[in-house]
């Protein structure tokens, strides 16, 4: 996953977009210049990515440049 975001930050027209990656088993999210957020709930094992936090759960921001 790590050379797949070096090579998407190496292409200088992308500017700013988040990505999500998966491997089949694990849902991956990439913050590049806009915002991204994270919301999971253990008790349930629900979690989501999404650009802006939804009502009025307790969303996580992903710092720029993270890989989650």
């Amino acid at each position: 996953m790590t050379d797949a975001v070096r090579e998407l930050r190496a292409i200088a027209e992308l500017g700013s977009v988040n990505f999500l990656f998966s491997d089949g088993a694990r849902l991956f999210a990439y913050r590049h210049g806009r915002s991204l957020f994270a919301f999971a709930c253990l008790d349930t094992g629900v979690a989501a990515i999404a650009s802006e936090p939804m009502g009025g759960a307790a969303w996580a921001e992903i710092e720029e440049g993270t890989l989650v």
